[in-house]
């Protein structure tokens, strides 16, 4: 009996056993279906870091369908230490920033090729010949305008080594030599002739290589090298029309300088001048051609392409082609190992290097961005000043230039980048410091500098350019005049207290500390520029406040208030205002601030301390040239997008983050919305490098404050009074 009992109990229990292990398979099979259609990922992460930033998130959701991402290179590849050469933390990295790009844009193309393996190498080879095939119109026409010209510099060569010196000879044969004049007339004219073959040797075989070049071959692939020769022929085309232009000058001249020479002569010494200028006008011509061509998107990439080590985006037809710099995206190991919080910002470099790509091809029409300043110095945009910040609008696919208006008065020509005039233009102006004499001979002087400065901001104004604007405080104002560097302001019914420069008192050990520098946030709100920056750390040095202009009318024009600086968001500060006079600590450098014995103090009758005080602005009006609308973004300070700026950075959690982020971000955004292209605005992948807490108003520190000391307390109370009352 008990037999039978136990064998009945181990068949219930493996029968129970059996349906557990059914049904828990049956789940997760279930489960697992389920998850595949309605799949939800949660990321925990303090710096969303498993999340794609505002940017790209926007960016994909207005993607054309059709684009493709390229990842080509050896996977078995090492360096001299026997390392690959492509790190696995890097490529583990782009994989993930490329599986949650697909999660967002399921038909977004991915392809990986191992030009390491025999099917991967047929693999690229087919790829370039798809490519090649694409654009093969536009690369026949752009080759062929490079031919023509190679031609032509051909043409002048032989007619610089043949007709042209048998036609000097001749006429150096007409000329009779009676005296010295005629007999150095007549070398001269020799002498030409022989330096003309001369030259015709130096370009000869240019001409030749080019045409070479240009050449199709009979079989394989053809990438000509036509945006190279389209920026070496141009040079040489000049030589041949400086010196003929000088040779034809130099006869007529001659020719009219003796009296003493036959008609005869002087007919052919004018007939050869004007075959010399036709020549040179030819050459010009296609000198001028070639400077207008813009090299195709396969040029640019043709390097990278060659190499075979490449990441590229590859838009719809008619879009182009474009390539991530790969050394970015893939950095050595060397460098990831030895770089503070690298391995954690591989994912966020290998974000923001495709979506910028991305965002390269979606929107073709790509701002201009010109630096402008009053500084008697070229190269504000080198890496010591604003090559930060030029870099990273580059990496948007944006030309940055540069003008020296103390330099150039005339504006930089556009011409070279965008022959169409299609594009956007916006113009950057940096503020001068009006409280500075000229340093040397031949230099402006500050007040010189700001009268420069407003007069170019005047010639973009009245020709209806978008413009963002800094401003420095200045000393004008102070003297009875006014401050031609916000001048421009009143056009959008704005207006500066740029006689003014904010300040902030605090205490530190005791001591009373007066200092220029601001950490602020933009507010949230419905401008387009607030969703990208709002909640963003921005430093902010001796700001400048800004306001509705209290005379003249700008019909038309509305503006927003972006930031403000209030005297309850300070942190520890006794208080806040705008201070008149604010020479004496300005020109004392900031390491001996605190040794001076006279700071600044608030003074009711000649500062102002009614805040909020709105210190970045966004304004705009119809535009004057009947274009739609002129843009104008205030920014109340100067010098808030140099490099020192921007690269401060401290060690949080192992890893180094931007200590104000907000100020390129406020930079780009800008930029954006100046150009017309609100679609491009939003929150990059780099400015999500560190956990932010929102910024509390007044109001908000407030009732916090009081909950704390009067609502926390008085319930506690109560809870006792409950207490003792149900204990009886």
């Amino acid at each position: 009996m008990s037999a039978r009992v136990s064998t009945g109990r181990r068949l219930r229990f493996a029968f129970m056993a059996a349906a557990l292990i059914l049904g828990t398979t049956a789940s997760a099979v279930l489960a697992t279906l389920i998850a595949q259609r309605k799949a939800v990922r949660f990321d925990v992460t303090q710096t969303r870091m498993h999340h794609l930033a505002d940017r790209t998130l926007s960016l994909l959701a207005d993607l054309d369908d059709g684009y493709e991402i390229v990842l080509a290179f050896n996977a078995r590849a090492t360096d001299r230490w026997g390392r690959l050469r492509v790190d696995r933390r890097a490529r583990q990295r782009t994989d993930d920033v490329l599986q949650e790009m697909l999660r967002v844009r399921p038909d977004l193309a991915i392809t990986s090729i191992d030009t390491g393996s025999a099917e991967g190498s047929a693999a690229y080879e087919a790829l370039l010949r798809r490519l090649i095939e694409r654009e093969g119109e536009a690369i026949d026409a752009h080759a062929q305008t490079v031919r023509t010209a190679a031609e032509e510099l051909a043409q002048a060569a032989q007619a610089m080594r043949g007709t042209i010196p048998e036609r000097l000879g001749r006429l150096a044969a007409t000329i009779v030599v009676t005296d010295a004049i005629t007999q150095t007339l007549r070398a001269g004219i020799e002498d030409q002739a022989q330096r003309v073959v001369r030259l015709a040797a130096q370009l000869e075989q240019p001409a030749q290589d080019a045409m070479t070049k240009l050449t199709r071959p009979e079989s394989g692939l053809w990438l000509p090298e036509s945006a190279e020769l389209a920026a070496t022929l141009p040079t040489q085309l000049g030589v041949v029309s400086t010196n003929l232009d000088a040779l034809a000058d130099e006869l007529r001249t001659a020719v009219a300088a003796d009296t003493t020479l036959g008609d005869s002569t002087r007919a052919l010494a004018r007939e050869l001048a004007r075959a010399l200028e036709q020549l040179r006008n030819a050459a010009m011509v296609r000198a001028d051609e070639l400077r207008r061509l813009r090299p195709l998107d396969l040029h640019r990439i043709r390097r990278a392409l060659t190499s075979g080590e490449v990441v590229l985006v590859i838009g719809p037809a008619g879009v182009g082609v474009t390539a991530v710099d790969f050394a970015a995206m893939f950095p050595s190991t060397d460098l990831i190992d030895a770089t503070t919080g690298m391995q954690t910002d591989l994912r966020r470099r290998a974000e923001e290097l495709l979506t910028s790509a991305l965002g390269s091809l979606s929107s073709p029409l790509k701002p201009i961005v010109v630096f402008t300043h009053a500084e008697a110095v070229r190269g504000v945009t080198d890496p010591r000043v604003f090559g930060t910040a030029a870099k990273r609008l580059e990496l948007r696919g944006m030309d940055v230039l540069e003008w020296a208006i103390a330099l150039d008065p005339l504006p930089p020509d556009l011409v070279a980048v965008d022959p169409a005039g299609e594009r956007p233009v916006v113009w950057i102006f940096h503020d001068a410091a009006s409280w500075e004499s000229s340093r040397n001979e031949g230099s402006l002087s500050g007040p010189a500098k700001a009268t420069e400065l407003g007069r170019a901001m005047g010639q973009v104004l009245e020709r209806g350019g978008s413009m963002l604007v800094s401003c420095n405080p200045s000393v004008l104002p102070g003297y009875g005049q006014a401050d031609p560097t916000v001048a421009v302001l009143g056009a959008f019914g704005l207006e500066a207290s740029s006689g003014r420069a904010m300040l902030r008192e605090g205490r530190s050990g005791g001591q009373r500390t007066i200092t220029p520098d601001f950490r602020i946030h933009i507010a949230e709100s419905e401008h387009p520029i607030s969703g990208a920056v709002s909640g963003l750390p921005i430093w902010m040095s001796w700001p400048v406040s800004v306001g509705a202009a209290t005379e003249g009318d700008a019909p038309g024009a509305e503006w927003w208030p972006l930031a403000t600086i209030e005297a309850g968001d300070t942190g520890a500060s006794e208080r806040v205002w705008g201070e008149s006079e604010w020479l004496a600590m300005r020109r004392t450098p900031e390491a001996q601030r605190g040794f001076l014995t006279n700071l600044p103090a608030f003074d009711a009758e000649r500062d102002d301390g009614s805040g909020p005080w709105v210190v970045i602005a966004a304004a705009q009006r119809p535009s004057p040239a009947g274009l739609g609308e002129q843009r104008l973004v205030y920014v109340g300070t100067n010098g808030w997008f140099v490099r020192n700026v921007l690269l401060r950075s401290q060690e949080i959690d192992g890893r180094l983050v931007s200590v104000y982020p907000g100020n390129v971000e406020l930079l780009e955004a800008s930029v954006y919305w100046l150009a017309g292209q609100d679609r491009m605005i939003a929150r990059s992948a780099t400015a999500q490098a560190i956990p932010l807490v929102r910024m509390l108003s007044g109001a908000q520190l407030r009732t916090i404050n009081l909950g704390l000391i009067g609502v926390l307390p008085a319930l506690v109370l109560l809870m006792g009074i409950g207490w003792r009352v149900l204990r009886g």
